[in-house]
């Protein structure tokens, strides 16, 4: 079936109760060149303040306001951004994050170079280690697990930024209902992308940095919580061989054993065995090695008497 998306990109920001950041991100922009870009469009999860009235200011018509009539929570919303959106090529920004000067050219002329690209992913200096991208294109999720995990420090964190990467629409448009049915693994905007790949739709990576990383001032998630919904990628419906999907699995669990377990023992909550236990059998099952399954259920086991455990790690705690 053919898509009705417009020629063009457009910029969609999912934003929940941060107004000051919010405003932050829109002056970056309208301090670019927004002349190529046909809307640029805020999807509010249901904000405690008026957020047309904070954002009147801009007078710019390419701006759009659309507002959910309850909070569909953080995952859902990432997603509804794809709801919006008009244009053929799509650029996803988290409301905490400011765009660099002559970002807008630069991911313009990234597109017109790389058209029947399903998803451009752009330099991820300043969120972690190693992030800046070498340029490639790679056409299979095999080739794509492979540019993260045949790195001696798997960058996580830069895999699953959210700021850095354009869709394009028309061609992940069959795979963008596994988003909002896979909303609760934390990750919903890149399960198009993983299942584009899967299907032979290639990803770019380009190795310009057009987005500056800014560490949040007020998150709406914990630890525990993606840790959860993170483990439940086990339940993509993939076609890879058992040595991909545990890689892919790997690369894609940000939260590591020993750091959830640390970060259990330190909230010191009444079901933090069953919480870690649960993300275990999700998937850490699938991709440690035997050593550390041993060591991660040694470390199950501490969690059963927590004060004792928090004397031992106290260092930690």
């Amino acid at each position: 079936m053919k898509t009705k998306y417009k020629e063009g990109l457009s910029i969609v920001i999912p934003s929940y109760n941060r107004s000051s950041q919010l405003c932050r991100l829109l002056d970056s922009i309208f301090n670019d060149d927004i002349k190529d870009v046909i809307e640029i469009i805020v999807v509010d999860n249901n904000s405690d303040y008026d957020v047309k009235k904070v954002l009147c200011k801009y007078s710019s018509k390419k701006l759009k306001v659309v507002q959910n009539s309850f909070n569909v929570k953080m995952a859902t919303n990432m997603m509804n951004t794809f709801l919006h959106c008009r244009t053929k090529w799509m650029w996803l920004i988290s409301d905490d994050d400011v765009i660099c000067q002559d970002s807008i050219k630069i991911a313009n002329n990234r597109i017109a170079e790389n058209a029947d690209a399903g998803y451009l992913k752009f330099s991820t200096e300043g969120t972690g280690n190693n992030g800046i991208e070498r340029n490639m294109m790679v056409n299979s999720l095999e080739d794509f697990i492979n540019y993260y995990s045949n790195e001696s420090n798997v960058r996580r964190g830069n895999l699953v930024f959210v700021s850095n990467g354009i869709y394009n629409l028309e061609l992940i448009h069959p795979f963008l209902g596994y988003g909002f049915e896979f909303s609760y693994t934390y990750i919903p905007y890149l399960i198009p992308v993983i299942l584009g790949l899967n299907n032979g739709i290639p990803v770019v990576f380009c190795q310009e940095k057009i987005v500056k990383y800014q560490s949040p001032e007020n998150g709406h998630w914990s630890f525990d919580n993606v840790g959860l919904g993170l483990s439940t990628l086990s339940h993509l419906p993939l076609m890879l061989e058992k040595k991909y999907f545990k890689e892919l699995l790997n690369i894609l669990m940000v939260v590591k054993f020993k750091g959830l377990f640390l970060y259990l023992l330190k909230s010191k909550k009444n079901n933090s065995r069953r919480k870690y236990n649960l993300v275990y059998h999700n998937v850490y099952k699938y991709y440690l090695t035997p050593f550390q399954k041993i060591l991660s259920h040694l470390l199950s086991l501490l969690l059963i008497y927590p004060k004792l455990t928090s004397l031992i790690f106290k260092k930690y705690v």
